[in-house]
């Protein structure tokens, strides 16, 4: 470590060997181990220090949050001297060893006594001092600019972080009114029809979702029944689906053919599907008056049909492309039966595709296995059992996230009809 003599010192640079060697005989030496503070902010000042060797730091409002280090002085600076200038002075901060140090102090006396022997001390003290004030000043502008911009960056981050939430909150407010919006198309009812129970439910995965279901009065007591699925999730999905329940509505009141239905319904999404989305869809016309489904197909999931002793019943199947995509898309046209105490269950392949921790689907035969089940419990609304099949497959997913929207429309033909029930 490199140590300096008082001659190093700019404060005694001028004064003559003798009285140097003067004033070296009243200061003594001592040694400081890092991190020691000299002096405290705020005590009464008796000395100056003169650094021979190592690092000091001159420090405001030590020990706080506001911690601000002045500067750092080096073998050969001195300090302490603003608090020797007025009887009784305190200091004005705080100084700490950086590294070891030896110090040689001045008590009051000397410095009092050096500055009336020596006018050129005093000189080269205000030198000093002028030239301190005038760094500490700089520091503190730079120091209050530094803040200013950190303040203005807090300020515009909070502004940010406001307009945010503001926009967060807009967008949760336009979602639950959409979420509201397609809520209300979904039948507020199931259909009653004498000599048979309906059950219907549509759980979106978001706050708003692409499956939907729907029953349309047709002429001659005959009932459309619509379960559908459109690709992607969230508010494109939503929007595709409002468009083609509403095609398909408008189509299946023409009282024709479903699979002519569908087809006119691909024609006009074909027109109107800039996005490139597509829709699965199964429509079909139930003659309750001999349990006759007549459906068509267009790349939806398989209806599941059982007796009434809960055996499945063999659907026919042939080849079925989703609308929105293909010209002319297959189509498979089926005709099946809902037997006497029978059940005709359509569901979106959210059911199916719930997946558990374990990352396994629900898959299809879970849900055959479910459906029989109901012809060995006792006797409960299809509304019900459409609920219960809901919370089935919730506690085969062990809280795993819904992921794709859950639809379920349960017709059961029973002896006679039954009230009305509201839709989940």
């Amino acid at each position: 470590m490199t140590r300096v003599n008082l001659r190093d010192v700019a404060l005694f640079a001028t004064l003559s060997n003798d009285a140097l060697r003067e004033i070296e005989a009243t200061m003594p030496v001592t040694r400081w181990p890092a991190g020691t503070v000299l002096f405290r902010e705020n005590e009464p000042g008796d000395s100056m220090c003169v650094v021979l060797s190592g690092t000091i730091e001159v420090v405001k409002a030590m020990g706080t949050a506001e911690e601000w280090r002045v500067r750092r002085m080096q073998a050969g600076s001195f300090v302490g001297e603003l608090a020797l200038l007025e009887p009784g002075g305190l200091r004005s901060a705080a100084v700490r060893a950086v590294t070891d140090v030896e110090i040689a102090a001045l008590q009051r006396a000397g410095f009092d006594a050096l500055l009336e022997r020596q006018p050129r001390v005093a000189v080269e003290l205000v030198e000093t001092l002028s030239r301190r004030l005038r760094e500490t000043n700089d520091a503190t502008i730079r120091d209050l600019r530094a803040k200013n911009r950190e303040l203005e960056m807090a300020y515009r981050s909070l502004q940010d972080a406001q307009a945010q939430i503001i926009e967060k909150e807009r967008l949760e407010r336009e979602l639950q009114l959409a979420h509201n919006v397609q809520q209300s198309m979904l039948p507020r009812a199931v259909p009653v029809v004498p000599g048979y129970d309906f059950g219907a439910m549509m759980i979106p995965a978001q706050a708003v979702g692409g499956d939907f279901y729907d029953f349309i009065e047709l002429d001659g007591g005959q009932l459309g029944i619509v379960v559908a699925d459109v690709s992607d999730k969230g508010m494109s999905a939503a929007l595709f689906m409002a468009l083609s329940r509403s095609l398909i509505r408008a189509e299946a009141s023409r009282g024709i053919p479903p699979v002519e239905a569908l087809r006119r319904v691909n024609f006009h999404l074909l027109n109107m599907n800039e996005a490139g989305m597509f829709v699965t869809v199964l429509y079909g016309i139930l003659h309750p008056a001999n349990g006759e489904f007549h459906y068509a197909r267009a790349g939806h999931e398989l209806p599941l049909v059982c007796d009434g002793d809960g055996r499945l019943i063999d659907v026919p199947i042939s080849r079925g492309q989703p609308l929105g995509v293909l010209t002319d898309p297959d189509v498979d046209e089926q005709h099946i039966h809902v037997p006497p105490g029978g059940r005709l269950v359509l569901n979106t392949d959210g059911v199916t595709d719930a997946i558990n921790r374990q990352q396994k689907p629900f898959g299809v035969e879970r849900l055959r296995d479910l459906v029989t089940s109901f012809a060995v419990l006792p006797r409960i609304s299809t509304q019900t059992n459409c609920l219960a099949m809901f919370d089935t497959v919730t506690a085969y997913c062990e809280g795993t996230p819904q992921f794709d929207d859950f639809t379920l429309v349960i017709v059961e033909s029973t002896a006679q009809g039954n009230l009305p029930q509201p839709v989940t």
